[in-house]
């Protein structure tokens, strides 16, 4: 009887955590607002968290950057088209190559040569600002989270280590709260780094496209969010080292599964790379150089190739099927706009479409409900059971008198 009842207990939770998804793709008219967030952003913010002023880090002696938009580099819709598919863009911040030598050295007499860093590095260097108060970083990541985003408290510097292995691919967790990974461009990191970063240092490594994946709820893994099971990750696509030039700084969506790689030459020189957190505390409207409403099919992943290595693959055509819904509907998200342009799709496509029927319903129900179905697929569903009509109330009742 105790194995029954834990059983029905695991099903029902189960059953909740299906509805909260479709849940909260459901009333596609309606923008979500900040207040519809605050909660999550209380639980995870710690309260050191620095509030950017007008999308400006404050410099090191208290004054802004630069107080200008004007001054703002912002993205253009093709670049965040390709954020919003490829969840990075590589940012090449105009200053004086005599500041990444000054930070790489102030870095090692604060830890010590060969030592990683800690949690928050910028008072310790706080020549960092100098690299993320820049127009051009400053500028896309007001882009991407709004003019009023937000610096967090969190902002470690690491070193790679890894010369036996590589990092485990992971996404980072919400310190806690591993739940919460919202598709819309509410959260960013930023990677600096200040040296020019080889394969044989250990670079960076991403999975193009893989933020909307989480796996986390069948296939449970442990700390940050490794997965233990690299088989697991091959539908997502290839990993893609990024062996950036030095100053270079990463913009990536917090969700895209990423991990330091293997030290392949333990001569080479340190790899730093300084990982600070950014994220939005305004409901979205276009904060980029917003010139056309439509989506369009993005271009290629930015290119940050490493010697004797091929950049990204283009995704295959099962890949963007899958995708290609959730690219249209963030896009419309990010530019305020109350319709659902990317869910309205041919059949004939194979991509979704609103026009559901009630046999459908009960189909993408099946899905949802097997633990067997893959992570793909379940978005797919998900999607499309929340954005037709009806679609929701029949989860609901499905779930209550089932």
């Amino acid at each position: 009887n105790s194995i029954i009842m834990r059983n029905k207990i695991m099903a029902l939770c189960s059953c909740c955590v299906i509805a909260a998804l479709v849940l909260s793709l459901y009333d596609a008219e309606r923008v979500p607002t900040v207040d519809d967030r605050q909660d999550t952003i209380q639980k995870t913010v710690p309260q050191s968290a620095d509030r950017v002023a007008g999308g400006s880090v404050f410099s090191r002696a208290g004054q802004t950057a630069s107080d200008k938009p004007s001054d703002l580099v912002l993205l253009s819709d093709e670049d965040m088209q390709a954020y919003i598919a490829h969840g990075f863009l590589v940012i090449k911040p105009n200053v004086n190559a005599t500041i990444h030598s000054r930070i790489s050295s102030a870095v090692r007499k604060v830890y010590g040569e060969g030592k990683d860093g800690d949690n928050n590095i910028l008072p310790h260097v706080p020549e960092l600002a100098d690299i993320y108060g820049t127009p051009e970083v400053r500028g896309a990541l007001q882009s991407i989270l709004g003019e009023d985003y937000v610096m967090h408290a969190h902002r470690h510097a690491h070193l790679n280590q890894n010369v036996r292995s590589a990092q485990k691919v992971h996404q980072d967790s919400f310190f806690g709260f591993q739940e919460f990974r919202p598709h819309q461009l509410l959260w960013a990191m930023a990677l600096y780094y200040a040296q020019d970063t080889t394969l044989e240092m250990g670079p960076t490594g991403v999975i193009p496209g893989s933020q909307y994946n989480s796996l986390e709820r069948r296939f449970r893994y442990s700390g940050e969010g490794a997965i233990h099971n690299r088989k697991l990750l091959e539908p997502l696509g290839e990993m893609y080292p990024l062996c950036v030039s030095q100053g270079s700084v990463v913009i990536m969506h917090y969700d895209l599964w990423h991990a330091g790689l293997r030290r392949l030459n333990t001569k080479s020189p340190e790899r730093w790379m300084f990982k600070f957190q950014f994220y939005r505390v305004s409901d979205p409207r276009p904060s980029w150089h917003h010139m056309h409403s439509s989506w369009q099919s993005p271009r290629a992943a930015d290119t940050a190739t490493c010697a004797g290595k091929p950049g990204p693959q283009a995704y295959s055509t099962e890949l963007v099927q899958q995708r290609e819904p959730i690219w249209r509907q963030v896009w419309s998200w990010a530019t305020g706009e109350t319709g659902d342009q990317g869910i309205q799709t041919s059949e004939k496509s194979g991509r979704l479409n609103r026009s559901v029927n009630p046999q459908q319903h009960e189909q993408m129900l099946a899905m949802l409900l097997n633990v067997k179905t893959k992570d793909s697929e379940l978005l797919t569903a998900a999607y499309s059971l929340a954005r037709s009509p009806g679609g929701y109330q029949h989860l609901v009742h499905a779930i209550l008198f089932s």
